[in-house]
Protein backbone atom coordinates (compact mmCIF):
# COMPACT_ATOMS: atom_id res chain seq x y z
CA UNK A 1 0.00 0.00 0.00
CA UNK A 2 3.01 2.35 0.23
CA UNK A 3 2.02 5.35 1.82
CA UNK A 4 -1.50 4.34 2.88
CA UNK A 5 -2.45 3.21 5.96
CA UNK A 6 -5.08 1.18 7.38
CA UNK A 7 -5.97 0.86 10.75
CA UNK A 8 -9.22 -0.14 13.29
CA UNK A 9 -9.41 2.33 16.23
CA UNK A 10 -11.76 1.40 19.46
CA UNK A 11 -12.70 4.25 21.75
CA UNK A 12 -14.82 4.11 25.34
CA UNK A 13 -15.65 7.49 26.92
CA UNK A 14 -17.65 8.60 29.81
CA UNK A 15 -19.74 11.34 29.03
CA UNK A 16 -20.15 14.80 30.93
CA UNK A 17 -23.73 16.94 30.78
CA UNK A 18 -27.36 17.20 30.25
CA UNK A 19 -29.58 18.61 28.45
CA UNK A 20 -33.02 19.92 29.56
CA UNK A 21 -36.04 20.87 27.41
CA UNK A 22 -39.56 21.57 28.32
CA UNK A 23 -43.22 21.68 26.32
CA UNK A 24 -45.45 24.46 26.83
CA UNK A 25 -48.36 21.82 25.96
CA UNK A 26 -47.37 18.07 26.70
CA UNK A 27 -50.94 16.75 26.36
CA UNK A 28 -54.46 18.08 25.57
CA UNK A 29 -54.93 18.13 29.09
CA UNK A 30 -55.00 21.83 30.05
CA UNK A 31 -52.80 22.93 32.89
CA UNK A 32 -50.82 19.96 32.04
CA UNK A 33 -46.89 20.91 31.12
CA UNK A 34 -43.90 17.95 30.33
CA UNK A 35 -40.45 18.25 30.98
CA UNK A 36 -37.67 16.40 30.01
CA UNK A 37 -33.92 15.81 30.14
CA UNK A 38 -30.79 13.35 28.85
CA UNK A 39 -27.72 12.65 30.49
CA UNK A 40 -25.63 10.92 28.80
CA UNK A 41 -23.85 7.95 30.60
CA UNK A 42 -21.11 6.95 28.26
CA UNK A 43 -20.03 6.29 24.58
CA UNK A 44 -18.49 3.56 22.99
CA UNK A 45 -17.17 3.61 18.90
CA UNK A 46 -14.74 1.14 17.11
CA UNK A 47 -13.99 2.36 13.60
CA UNK A 48 -11.81 1.42 10.19
CA UNK A 49 -9.23 4.31 9.54
CA UNK A 50 -7.58 4.23 6.56
CA UNK A 51 -4.61 7.28 6.25
CA UNK A 52 -2.34 8.61 3.70
CA UNK A 53 1.07 9.08 6.12
CA UNK A 54 3.95 11.84 5.35
CA UNK A 55 6.99 11.79 7.16
CA UNK A 56 5.83 11.87 10.59
CA UNK A 57 2.41 12.73 9.90
CA UNK A 58 -0.60 10.82 9.13
CA UNK A 59 -3.87 11.79 7.66
CA UNK A 60 -6.46 10.29 8.05
CA UNK A 61 -10.64 9.40 7.83
CA UNK A 62 -12.52 7.10 9.69
CA UNK A 63 -16.06 5.04 9.71
CA UNK A 64 -17.42 3.23 12.12
CA UNK A 65 -20.56 2.07 14.40
CA UNK A 66 -21.09 3.90 17.73
CA UNK A 67 -23.16 3.43 20.93
CA UNK A 68 -24.35 5.92 23.41
CA UNK A 69 -26.24 5.22 26.48
CA UNK A 70 -27.81 7.73 28.10
CA UNK A 71 -30.29 8.21 31.41
CA UNK A 72 -34.02 9.90 29.82
CA UNK A 73 -36.22 11.40 32.49
CA UNK A 74 -39.47 12.70 31.65
CA UNK A 75 -42.05 14.63 33.74
CA UNK A 76 -45.77 16.29 34.12
CA UNK A 77 -46.51 18.83 35.52
CA UNK A 78 -49.78 20.13 36.59
CA UNK A 79 -51.48 22.99 37.06
CA UNK A 80 -52.38 21.65 41.07
CA UNK A 81 -48.37 21.28 42.07
CA UNK A 82 -48.58 17.80 41.05
CA UNK A 83 -45.26 16.34 39.23
CA UNK A 84 -45.18 13.22 37.86
CA UNK A 85 -41.62 11.54 36.49
CA UNK A 86 -40.33 8.63 35.28
CA UNK A 87 -37.12 7.43 33.98
CA UNK A 88 -35.78 5.32 30.67
CA UNK A 89 -32.07 3.82 30.34
CA UNK A 90 -31.48 3.48 26.64
CA UNK A 91 -28.63 2.79 24.67
CA UNK A 92 -28.96 4.39 20.90
CA UNK A 93 -26.57 3.25 17.76
CA UNK A 94 -24.87 5.48 15.85
CA UNK A 95 -22.52 5.66 12.45
CA UNK A 96 -20.01 7.69 13.33
CA UNK A 97 -17.95 9.77 10.36
CA UNK A 98 -14.53 11.11 11.13
CA UNK A 99 -11.27 12.74 9.75
CA UNK A 100 -8.46 13.45 11.95
CA UNK A 101 -4.11 14.34 11.84
CA UNK A 102 -1.78 12.98 13.56
CA UNK A 103 2.29 13.59 13.96
CA UNK A 104 5.00 11.40 15.35
CA UNK A 105 7.37 14.00 17.86
CA UNK A 106 9.55 10.63 17.99
CA UNK A 107 9.18 6.64 17.68
CA UNK A 108 7.44 6.37 21.36
CA UNK A 109 5.53 9.75 21.17
CA UNK A 110 2.65 10.60 19.12
CA UNK A 111 -0.01 13.72 19.08
CA UNK A 112 -3.71 13.26 17.49
CA UNK A 113 -6.22 15.99 16.68
CA UNK A 114 -9.63 14.55 15.60
CA UNK A 115 -13.07 15.76 14.61
CA UNK A 116 -16.12 13.20 14.73
CA UNK A 117 -19.78 13.58 13.54
CA UNK A 118 -22.17 11.08 15.05
CA UNK A 119 -26.24 10.88 14.22
CA UNK A 120 -27.58 8.18 16.52
CA UNK A 121 -31.07 9.05 15.04
CA UNK A 122 -34.37 9.31 16.59
CA UNK A 123 -35.72 6.89 18.80
CA UNK A 124 -39.19 7.49 20.82
CA UNK A 125 -39.11 6.48 24.50
CA UNK A 126 -42.80 5.40 26.44
CA UNK A 127 -42.69 6.54 29.88
CA UNK A 128 -44.51 5.09 32.61
CA UNK A 129 -46.68 8.36 33.18
CA UNK A 130 -50.33 8.09 32.29
CA UNK A 131 -50.81 11.79 31.04
CA UNK A 132 -47.05 12.08 29.81
CA UNK A 133 -46.59 8.28 27.47
CA UNK A 134 -44.02 8.75 24.47
CA UNK A 135 -41.11 11.43 23.79
CA UNK A 136 -39.25 11.73 20.44
CA UNK A 137 -35.41 11.80 21.22
CA UNK A 138 -32.75 12.99 18.17
CA UNK A 139 -29.43 12.65 19.29
CA UNK A 140 -26.64 14.26 16.99
CA UNK A 141 -23.06 14.77 17.98
CA UNK A 142 -20.14 16.48 17.19
CA UNK A 143 -16.56 15.83 18.92
CA UNK A 144 -13.02 16.93 18.87
CA UNK A 145 -10.52 15.40 20.55
CA UNK A 146 -7.23 16.24 20.76
CA UNK A 147 -4.36 13.81 22.46
CA UNK A 148 -1.05 12.13 23.10
CA UNK A 149 -0.07 8.68 23.08
CA UNK A 150 3.19 7.17 24.36
CA UNK A 151 3.98 4.17 23.16
CA UNK A 152 6.11 1.19 24.79
CA UNK A 153 8.19 -0.85 22.93
CA UNK A 154 9.87 -3.65 24.09
CA UNK A 155 12.40 -5.69 22.04
CA UNK A 156 11.28 -8.65 21.24
CA UNK A 157 14.52 -11.31 21.71
CA UNK A 158 14.12 -15.13 20.68
CA UNK A 159 15.05 -17.11 23.69
CA UNK A 160 18.44 -19.02 23.22
CA UNK A 161 17.87 -22.68 23.24
CA UNK A 162 20.77 -24.65 25.37
CA UNK A 163 22.22 -27.20 23.34
CA UNK A 164 24.78 -29.74 25.05
CA UNK A 165 26.77 -31.83 23.44
CA UNK A 166 28.54 -35.08 24.30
Amino acid sequence: MGRMVLGVDADLSSVFGSRAVSAAQATTTPGVFGRGEDKPKWLASVSARLGYAMDNWLLYGKVCGAWIKADYTGSVETGAGVTLASQTLSVMRSWLLGAGLEYGWSPNWMSRLEYNYLNFGSKTLNYAIPVFVAADVESKAHIVKLGARLQIRRALKPAAKSVRRH
